[in-house]
């Protein structure tokens, strides 16, 4: 995995990668940023940083 994104080729942010695993595949060796994230979803990325913190106070390890 390397630090940007497999799609647009953006420098990837510090929640990115484990967004697109924690939503996509925990295996997933290709990331997206979070704009990516944001077109494959077809949500805005408001709701994705809700998303990050959501994971984060729930205790999620991978945030």
């Amino acid at each position: 995995m390397s630090g940007i994104c497999s799609k647009c080729g953006s420098a990837l942010g510090p929640y990115d990668a484990a967004l697109t695993r924690k939503l996509i595949s925990r295996i997933s060796r290709e990331c997206l940023c979070l704009k990516c994230l944001a077109e494959f979803f077809h949500v805005s990325t408001d709701l994705l940083e809700e998303r990050i913190l959501f994971f984060r106070e729930s205790g999620c390890t991978m945030f």
